[in-house]
């Protein structure tokens, strides 16, 4: 026997499902309308006792091969006592008593009317009739794939949930962590700078004895002495005053000054600086500009920052320092653009030079020294006076680093 499927009567609705499917065998195996209903109608009647008592019902339905009688087999099984189904005889021509496979019923034979056309194609059309679900079924499955969905999504929620907490904890941590190493550091400030400063003033009193002496020798080696020191006390000073901001402790302490003297203080301390690449220093301030309400120490330590920066990556080149007065809103501000001719910053690095620790790329840290921590501390400074520090920059034409801030600050709150 050819199989060509079962149908499963889990609900109600397979009942239904049965008819219709059994009617559309019938006629498509060449019965007339009236007796492929009257089929139907025998196989939903036994369908719905088989569901009454609901051990696992099913119709499983088989064809003769093509060398014998044809003939539909239609057996009503279930896992249970055998079922009074003595309807059957009454639309089906044989009906006999089966047990396979721990299923027991009653097997239906209905010859049919002739030999089947094309019975491979018969065949293949009629499994695949009998394999589509209904449409309960098809709700059932989607609601069942709803649950695990929902179930898994639960479960996900309650694993990104679990995961969101430890990183919060661990992020507690590192900043609890990084509070305290900032704290020690600020606290250290003054152990740290006073034995530099001492072996700095050490060095220059040696000098002056080696001059008197006259021993040439000896002072060109204190003097490298008291570069390395001075070097050293920098990067000193640049660490320490970062971790003073992380750690609240830098304060913003506001006077007035005159923003001529203070450009020529600044031109005057990187002088030296600016003349070691043979670079041409100019000043060019906005007469309207006149004095300045702000933090000179911090302002001073920002402009040599960018003039010291400019000096270093430019070679016979020229370094400009501008100041202009801008009116945003009603408040008075002051740009001061630090601009040079060096090798310039790649338009992909320009997000991250304020980073600490950061430069452009590791070959500027290989060729021109430095730590990283000039721009981002100055950048730190513009902003505790509510201020910005912005860059623009072309590859092998140079960069412009602008300080914007007002000429007024204010000061607000302490610093986070």
């Amino acid at each position: 026997m050819i199989d060509l499927g079962k149908l499963n009567l889990q609900y109600r609705s397979s009942v239904i499902d049965a008819r219709n499917k059994m009617r559309s065998l019938a006629i498509a195996a060449g019965f007339d309308d009236v007796r492929a209903t009257r089929l139907a109608a025998a196989t939903s009647e036994a369908a719905r006792v088989l569901c009454d008592f609901n051990q696992n019902p099913r119709i499983q339905i088989r064809l003769m091969p093509r060398d014998a009688t044809p003939a539909l087999i239609i057996d009503f099984q279930h896992r249970g006592d055998p079922l009074n189904l003595a309807m059957l005889e009454h639309f089906f021509q044989g009906v006999v008593p089966t047990n396979e496979d721990g299923y027991c019923g009653m097997r239906a034979t209905q010859p049919l009317l002739g030999r089947l056309d094309d019975q491979d194609q018969f065949v293949r059309e009629q499994r695949d009739r009998l394999a589509k679900k209904s449409r309960e079924e098809l709700i059932i499955e989607v609601q069942q794939k709803n649950r695990e969905l929902q179930a898994h999504s639960a479960k996900l929620e309650q694993t990104v949930a679990e995961r969101t907490a430890e990183l919060a904890d661990a992020k507690d941590l590192a900043d609890d962590a990084n509070k305290a190493k900032s704290h020690f550091l600020a606290n250290m400030s003054h152990e740290l700078r006073t034995p530099m400063n001492a072996i700095i003033g050490y060095s220059e009193m040696l000098m002056e004895d080696a001059v008197d002496n006259e021993n040439e020798e000896l002072h060109d080696d204190l003097n490298s002495i008291k570069q390395a020191g001075a070097h050293l006390l920098s990067l000193i000073n640049d660490v320490l005053d970062l971790s003073k901001i992380e750690a609240g402790k830098m304060d913003v302490h506001l006077e007035t000054f005159r923003i001529s003297e203070l450009f020529e203080s600044v031109g005057s301390t990187v002088k030296a600086l600016i003349d070691k690449n043979h670079n041409e220093y100019v000043v060019k301030l906005d007469p309207l500009l006149s004095d300045m309400h702000a933090d000179l120490t911090k302002v001073r330590q920002t402009l040599f920052n960018l003039i010291s920066n400019a000096a270093k990556f430019s070679t016979n080149g020229t370094i400009t320092l501008t100041g202009e007065k801008l009116d945003v809103n009603g408040i008075d501000w002051i740009v001061m653009n630090v601009s040079d001719t060096g090798i310039g910053i790649p338009v992909e690095k320009l997000d991250h030079i304020f980073n600490e620790f950061s430069q452009a790329d590791d070959s500027t840290t290989r060729d021109y020294g430095g730590t990283g921590l000039g721009l981002a501390i100055s950048r730190r400074f513009c902003r505790m006076m509510g201020g910005d520090l912005t860059v623009s920059s072309t590859l092998g034409e140079g960069s412009t680093f602008s300080m914007h801030v007002p000429l007024t600050v204010v000061k607000t709150a302490e610093p986070e």
